[in-house]
Order: C-alpha cells, then structure tokens, then sequence
C-alpha cells in the first residue's frame, strides 16, 4: 500500500470508519458527518485503509464510473478463508452473484431481464396494487391506543411488495426473515467484518435453496413475476446450477436490498411530520405534495449510509489521486447534506430543484426497485394521516430504539400513540399527563410537606416535623434523632447562631465529620437565616482557607476534628444538645441564598456558586418527583460535603419523612466495606457515582435498596443490567452545580445500550442550541443550556456571570429569567429526551467530581521540581506532561506537594516527563495531545531504588512479543518489519485484517478485545498492557 499523507486535524478515533457501525453513529450520522466536514470532500482513512468520499460532485463521479471504480468485492472467498472468517466465505460467492456487486457487461445482462419489471410504465401500472399494500397495513392497526410503527406497521411494507413482485404472495414472513439475515451480512461486509454469524450463514442457505427451486417452477410455468422476468434468458435449455444460484442470488438483493430502507422511510417520515406540524398540515390539505416530500426525507434522512467502489486504474477525483486498487468508501447520507450542491442542506424543501439524492445509488448500481419503493411510501404516509388525525410518540427511554445495521440503518422500534377519532391539534395531548415537553413535569400536586412553593427549605423541614414528629430523622454512629427532636435542637442551636450574628447575607461554614450533629448544624444555620458552606473536614487546609475568605464567612460551625486556628475566623461548636419549640425570626425569604457550593475553577481558584431557597425547594419539588420517598425509607448519606451531591442526600431525606443514614468515612470506603453498609442499615435509596456503582460487588442481593441512583458522570450501559433486580427503580440523575443538583433525569432500564440524560425536573427548561443561541432540531448536536427555576449564579465572579449566563431568549413572558452554558454536547431524541455526548471545554469528570484541568496545572506549577506542564484526561483518569526543573522528575515530592492542596479527584494518575510541551501552529499549549504523540517523552523517576523486573513485567514482555507475531502474520509482512511501536494501521492494516488480528487477540486473552481501544492504541507494546487489563492473567 502507498504511504498517504495525513490530513489536518484527522484522528483515527474521530474519523476511522470504524465509527459507522457504532450505535451513537447509527442513531445520528450527523455526529460522524459533522466530524468529517473539515476533512474535505475525500479523504484518506487510515483505519479502513480506504478514501471516504464525503462530497455530492465526487461521488457521482465516483458511482456513474463504472469502468474507473468497480462495485466488485474486494475481498474474494480465498481471501476471507484465509483469514479465518469461514462465514464471509461460504456467502462471498451469492455476493459476487448480485448485480449490485458486478460491473458491466455481466451486469447489464441482470439489469436487462429486470428492466421491463422496474420502467416507470410498469411501476404507474402498479399503483393500484401499491395501494392495497398499504391499504392492508393500515387495516391492521387499532384507531386508539399504543403500537410499534416499526414492526407493527412500517417493516410489513417491504416484504408484502417484494413478495408480490417475486409472485411469493402469502411468504412475507419467510421474506422477512431472509432480509434480516442479508442486512446483517451486508453489516458484516461493508466496513470491519464482525465475528462471522452462523445463524445469517443458515438462513441465507435456505433462502437460496427455496429460490433456486421458485427458479426452476417458472422455467416449467413462466408468469409476469421478477422470477420470471430473471428466467426468461434460461428458458429452451436444461440450465446450470450456476445460473439458478445468480437468479436466487439476485432476488435475495431484491429481498433484503431495500428492506430497511423503505422501513426507515416511512418511519423517520411520519415521526419527521409529528415534529413539524406545519409541514403536516400542509401535506395533509395538499397530498400533491407527498412526493417531493419523500425525496427530501430519503436526501435528509435516508437508511443507505454508504458505498464501496474500488479505482481499476489510476484515476483523480476534484484534484485527488486515487490509484490502481485502492478502495473508495461513497457516504451516501453526507454527499446528500453537502452545501455546495445543496442550499441550506439540513432544512427539509418542498420546493427544492436540483440534483437526485443518492439514497437509493446513481447510475448503473442505482436501486432498481426504487420507483415501487417511493410510491409506496407516498401512498402510506398519505394513508396514515388520513386514517390518524392525532398521533405522537411515546415518552419512554425504551419507546425508540435503532437497529444495529450501519450501512442502512433503520429504527428497530417506535412506540407511537395514536386516535382517529381526535382533531390534528391534539397531538400533544396524546403525551401522558406527567410529561410536558418544555419543562419536563406537570404535576399540579405539591409534596405534603409543601404549603406553598414560596418557602425557605428549612420552613419545608418544619413542615414535615409537624406531619411525622416521632419518625426517625437522622441515624448515625452517635445514635439516632427524631424529626421533633431535630427540628426543636436546630432551633436552638440557630438561636446561639444568631446571637454571634448569623443573619440573611452571611455565610456560616460546616466543617464537621459526618454525623447527626453535622445534619443538625445545617439545619441550625438554615433557621438562622444565614446560608450554609460545607466542607470535609479532609479537604486540604490551602484550599479550606480560600473557601472561606472567598465566600467572607462569618463563622464556622465545628465539632473539633481540625484545631480553631485553621479557620482564620471565629468557631462555633454545637455543644450539648439544647431544645427550643421556636425558631428565631430571621425574615429570610425564597430569594435569599440558601447555601454556597465550589467547583474547580478556570482562574486557579475555586469557584463560588449562590444557590437560594427557592432553587432549593425546587429541588425538593423534583425529587418528589423522581423518588416518591416517605416515612420508613432510609436514604444513604454518601457524597462528600465537598460538593453540592450531598445537599441533594440530605433534601431527599429530611423533606419528604424519610431517615438520613450518616456513617463514619471507614464504613463508606468503595467496596465490601460500602456494600456491607447498604445492606446491614437497610438503606432503600443510595444516589452514588457511577464509578461507585461499578467498583461495587454486585453478588449481594440488597433487597432493600429500592431506588439506585447514578449522578456525576456518564453513565454506562452495563450499569443499568449490573444493578437491576426485581421492585428496583434504577435512575440517572444530571445536573451542574450552577443548577442547583438536579436539572434531568432518566429511569433506567437494563436493556438500553446507551441510557439518556432524560427530560428536565420540575421546572426546569432545557435547550439544545447551536453557537448562534438557536435551536438545533431532534437529532443535531447542540450544547445544553439550562434554565427555569434554581438558576444559580456566582459569587465575585462578574466576568464569569457574562461567559456562562445569558438571559433566556426563548421565552416571552419572563424576559429576566437566566440560561446557564454547560459545556455539554447534547442531542434530542424525537421524543425529547436529551443524550449526553460529552463537554465542550477543559472541564472534566473524574469519579463524579468536577475537575478543571487549568485549576490543576496553575497548582502543578508551582510545585518543587516542575518548570512546565500540561494536564488531560484519558480513560477517565488524569494525567499530566512535565518539563522537569532538573536531569530528572522526581514524583513524590510532587505528589505531596499537590495532596496538600487538591482534593482527591483532582491529583494525576500519571506523570509523563518530556522535553518540551506540545503546542499548536500559533504558539499556544495544545490540550489535544497526549504522551502517545507528545514530543521527546522521557521516563520519571521515583525516589528510592528501582525494583528488579517482576513477574508481571516478564508476561508483558512475552505478551508483547506474540502480539508482534500475529500483527506480522495477518498483514503478510516479516517478523523483522515489526517493532513494539509499530503502528497496525499504517503497516497496511484494513478493514478485513482488522478483523482477524481482533480474533487473534482475542485467542490470546479469552476474553473479546475492544476495536476502539485498538484504534487508539495500534502498537503492540500499546495493545499488551490493554489485553492484561482486560483480565488475561499475569
């Protein structure tokens, strides 16, 4: 393979066509699509070993010719027998067979015998039996109530008109199955091979057997069918088996070739339609205008992604070479959005005149049967706004879900709500009652606890202590409390409070172990009127004393764990515990702040965060919502007072009549010691990290545990199949700090593969917006922004305010109503529900807890040894670059240096010592490089003597070794020409070889090996850590 140059700002992991076949990419090619545009209109993809044609121009250019750029296969039945994949090989030869993979002249004499079958006269003939198609299908559906628009509507299309052009009328569901296995062969083969699948192989087999015997009855009876039409050549001789096999081998194209895509079609229309009412109303009272409809849905939103074509000679596409055998991968869905054939590509126009989309090919390889396809989608949609004056999708996570096949993809199921008896404006009143899709909750009903939503939280607390006094508010390792009794000792500890001047506009610190004295000085400060800022009492002591200066705190609240003097102001301890029936009068009202809250911060300092009572009974409202506790739960009090997580812990608890479970720090180490916790104090309710979760074992039973929340970072399929059991809610929580916790949530279910952030909590407003504050449609990445009520804002930080809070442009009735900039990327789901695709800035989760890489390397800085540095985040740790003062870096000093004035979260995983930073063309230090592509890397030192090899280091060496071994087998090159950094992909790796070296790793290690970690990690010394972390034993 010729060298190609790299193109700027490609990344095997943005741009590899690997990606196509992941679900986040099925679901939303605009991700992949977008990621590539900067790339140019054809690039070199260096993980296919393949060009990626992006542009409308190039790849017409590219599909109409045929005699420069072949549709063959490009990997023959001896190559994939070579390979081990024995599946590709038994079905290479039916693919070799179909027209759609031949080229002229053999093609031409496959498309003549059909061409009668496909001409427009044919196709207008029809309409009458089109109609019935879909007629049939409408009949079967309910006039009222909840269906599949999948698989109890739109996938019995296909199959009913194949099986009438195949004159196999009455064998849809034999039809169905054989285009389900060709779809997932087509899967396997269009980019890198999965594990061959024996079950397509037997599937497929039978439907050539049954079709190769359909052949041979026409031949004795030739009728007006396809079959026929595909005989009549054969017709006067005794024909080969070969002959019969091209015919069963082209109806099978004709099977399953457009059955995802005429499913997809009429699907993402009528969903397309339910989102855009106008667009509805106008197709519904003028039906003329269906089928230009239909060409804009298959250009927008069309099933056929992609196309290989591969150059027969040297050839230059708009100024690139492609040589002899390369091959070319056409990204039908990408050229159908290029801008510079289509003005404003993404808006759906019905007046549009230009060139033909691709969604069905171009030129010779065109879909023959797209006429019948088109026409019958038309004759659907029109039919299914005709008989549903009102229908809308379900709300549900599990109502939408797609399929796995990349190169057509299509929704797999989609739960819609439909009435024929209702008007078309009430299709919104079709969503159940407690969702509503601009806050997310419409739940008139207020908690018990709650007389009005103008309170204070405390006056929330009082509330309940009057509706449950003798329920059991706080249990600790001291002993347990009432909610009477913690209600009347905060009275009296607020009063002491008041008199050494804790007021509305003060802030009072907690610096406490957890405890129920700790729970009760936080109601204290609360009845002062004061607001509240804790801290734990491991936080290093740098950091405490700017907190507390930052924040002007007129006093801590201590129990003596640190001595006075590290505060810098006056102390309060709680003392024996006192009661009073009375809380001071304070005239605190909603608006005053209730607590303040840090995160990292982007100048080198933490950042503070006012949140008021309002937000804070806001958030009570929103875990009623969610959780619906009451007296007799027992929620865990986990998080750290370091973060605003265990404000959320101890609102869920204390106002809805539940018990607070506080234990000391030994018993809620992550691991047996927590898991033991949960299950010996009975907790029903636990909001912890995902990373928690996961590091839990998960071989107890926890009966009790009724609601398992997640909250802080993204959250992992597994987690939701890891953690189910029977009565368990399992919840997804989200929600920046400058919200006050909690803006969305997402109840679980173990069967998704990729769990949404979900729909906003009580009051909240959610917008995905583009970098013009305008909203990006279903589907289109955008970043979240937040507002409603519990809009916080920062404290001394004007500069900040302007960056992260505008006010909210898209309401009209409260014009100084906040949105606050959270630096999530986001897509909506057709029905509302928000996904999570990552952050937009240098703000990083790492185990839930807020990181700003810029606080880090301010700090690093400074420390003993380091001249300069540079931080990132990868596989959910951090790690730093470090030019070193000195001949060598010494870490532990360093590491002491940072452990006394970062927290925990924020100390590197790993420290890499290089020669010099990495920085981009302007000068400016580059946050995208890691060690694998930093400059001159040099090894750190570690005081103390270097230990011999181990054991360990002896098995990673050899692994590395065998690694090296199959890297050389599969790509057909010398042991010699491999080395331990020798990179897979730029050794000649493609999408075929890629496929069996996976299968050779994997026969290393027993266990499946990870395709995207191999993208990013293509060297063998870089693959042998990954195989022994994945379990391979040492």
């Amino acid at each position: 393979m010729r060298p190609h140059e790299r193109p700027a700002g490609y990344d095997r992991a943005r741009h590899g066509i690997h990606l196509l076949r992941t679900p986040e990419i099925i679901a939303d090619p605009s991700v992949y699509i977008d990621a590539i545009a900067d790339l140019g209109p054809l690039f070199f993809d260096e993980v296919g070993a393949m060009w990626v044609c992006s542009g409308y121009a190039e790849a017409v250019e590219i599909l109409r010719n045929h005699r420069t750029f072949s549709s063959v296969r490009e990997h023959d039945q001896g190559t994939f027998q070579e390979l081990g994949l024995h599946t590709s090989a038994n079905l290479s030869t039916m693919v070799h067979e179909q027209m759609l993979f031949m080229d002229p002249p053999q093609h031409k004499a496959i498309r003549t015998a059909l061409a009668e079958q496909v001409s427009g006269t044919r196709v207008r003939s029809r309409e009458n039996d089109l109609r019935q198609i879909a007629a049939r299908a409408l009949d079967d559906l309910p006039s009222k109530g909840v269906f599949d628009l999948v698989g109890d509507f739109a996938a019995k299309l296909p199959c009913a008109l194949v099986a009438q052009l195949l004159g196999m009328e009455g064998r849809e569901a034999e039809l169905t199955r054989w285009a389900e296995a060709y779809e997932r062969l087509l899967g396997s083969l269009s980019a890198l091979p999965a594990t061959p699948d024996p079950e397509v192989d037997a599937v497929l087999g039978d439907a050539l057997a049954v079709l190769q015997n359909e052949a041979r009855s026409r031949l004795r009876a030739p009728g007006g069918d396809v079959i026929s039409s595909l005989t009549a050549p054969l017709l006067g001789r005794e024909p080969t088996d070969g002959e019969l096999f091209a015919v069963a081998a082209n109806c099978i194209v004709l099977v399953g070739g457009g059955y995802q895509t005429l499913t997809h079609l009429v699907t993402s229309a009528l969903l397309t339609l339910h989102d855009d009412p106008v667009l509805q109303k106008q197709l519904r009272e003028t039906p003329e205008l269906i089928p230009p409809a239909v060409a804009e849905f298959m250009r927008i939103n069309g099933s056929s992604q992609y196309v290989a074509r591969k150059a027969t000679t040297d050839v230059t596409v708009q100024g690139t070479l492609i040589a002899a055998g390369e091959s070319v991968l056409v990204h039908l869905a990408a050229a159908n959005l290029d801008p510079r054939t289509f003005t404003a590509p993404r808006t759906l126009d019905l007046t549009r005149d230009g060139p033909k989309h691709l969604g069905f090919g171009s030129g010779r390889h065109a879909c023959p049967g797209a006429g019948y396809a088109e026409r019958l989608a038309g004759f659907t949609i029109q039919g299914f706004l005709a008989k549903y004056p009102a229908y809308a999708p379900e709300p549900e996570p599990e109502a939408l879900s797609w399929g796995l096949h990349g190169n057509t993809r299509c929704l797999e199921h989609a739960r819609i709500r439909v009435d024929a008896a209702a008007t078309p404006e009430a299709s919104a009143d079709l969503q159940p009652a407690e969702t509503d899709t601009s806050t997310g909750y419409r739940d008139p009903a207020l908690p018990p606890s709650i007389t009005t939503s103008a309170a204070c939280w405390h006056e929330v607390f009082e509330r309940q202590a009057l509706l449950t006094p003798d329920a059991l508010a706080v249990e600790g390792p001291d002993g347990v409390i009432s909610y009477r009794e913690l209600d009347h000792w905060a009275n009296a500890l607020a009063h002491r409070l008041r008199h050494q001047g804790a007021q509305p506009g003060t802030v009072v610190g907690i610096v406490m172990e957890r405890s129920v004295e700790f729970v009760l000085a936080v109601l204290a400060v609360a009845k002062a009127g004061a607001a509240f800022l804790l801290a734990d009492v491991s936080c290093p002591r740098e950091r405490l004393r700017t907190m507390l200066d930052e924040a002007k705190t007129h006093l801590v609240v201590t129990d003596g764990s640190l001595p006075a003097s590290v505060f810098g102001t006056q102390t309060i301890d709680v003392g024996a515990k006192a009661s009073h029936p009375d809380a001071p009068l304070t005239g605190a009202s909603p608006g005053d702040v209730a607590y303040l809250v840090f995160t990292s911060g982007s100048t080198g300092a933490p950042k503070a965060i006012a949140i008021s009572h309002e937000a804070t009974v806001n958030l009570h409202l929103a875990q009623h919502q969610i959780f619906r506790l009451e007296p007799g739960d027992r929620v865990l009090q986990f998080l750290s007072p370091n973060f605003d997580g265990c404000i959320a812990d101890l609102t869920a608890a204390l106002l809805s009549g539940a018990t607070l479970i506080v234990a000391p720090a030994d018993q809620l180490t992550v691991g047996p010691p927590l898991v033991r916790l949960l299950a010996s104090q009975r907790i029903t309710t636990a909001i912890l990290t995902p990373s928690v979760w996961m590091a839990l074992p998960s071989d107890q039973p926890l009966p009790e545990l009724r609601i398992a929340a997640a909250a802080g970072e993204r959250l992992p399929a597994t987690w939701a199949r890891r953690w189910a059991a029977p009565g368990r809610r399992l919840l997804n929580l989200y929600g920046p700090a400058e919200t006050a916790v909690l803006a969305t949530w997402h109840e679980c279910s173990p069967g998704e593969d990729r769990p949404p952030i979900g729909r906003p909590v009580a009051n909240k407003l959610a917008y995905v917006l583009d970098h013009r504050l305008r909203r990006v449609p279903p589907g289109q990445q955008g970043e979240l922004w937040l507002g409603g009520v519990g809009v916080g804002r920062y404290l001394n930080q004007p500069d900040l305010m302007e960056e992260r809070f505008i006010r909210n442009p898209h309401t009209t009735t409260d014009k100084a109503s906040l949105l606050y900039r959270t630096g999530d990327i986001c897509c909506q789901r057709p029905d509302g529900t928000l996904d999570y695709i990552g952050r937009d800035d240098r703000q990083v989760k790492i185990h839930g807890q807020r990181v700003e890489l810029d606080e880090l390397e301010r700090v690093l800085e400074s420390a003993p040894g380091v001249a300069a540095c540079a931080a990132y985040q990868q596989d959910g740790r951090i790690g730093t670059l470090v030019v070193p003062a000195g001949p060598q870096l010494d870490e532990t000093p360093i590491r002491t240096y940072l452990a006394s004035r970062l927290h925990s979260a924020m100390l590197p995983a790993v420290f890499t010592a290089v020669t010099e930073l990495p920085r981009t063309t302007n000068g400016k230090a580059d946050h995208r490089r890691t060690p694998t592509n930093a400059p001159a890397a040099q090894p750190s030192h570690h005081s103390g003597p270097v230990p011999p090899p181990d054991a360990h280091a002896r098995h990673l060496s050899r692994l590395t070794w065998e690694i090296a071994e199959h890297f050389a087998q599969v790509l057909d090159i010398p042991l010699r020409q491999v080395q331990a950094d020798s990179d897979f992909f730029a050794a000649g790796g493609d999408s075929i070889t890629i496929a069996a070296f996976l299968a050779r790793l994997e026969s290393l290690t027993g266990t499946p090996v990870d395709t995207a970690a191999l993208i990013t990690a293509p060297t063998p010394e870089q693959i042998a850590p990954l195989l022994l972390a994945d379990g391979t034993p040492s």
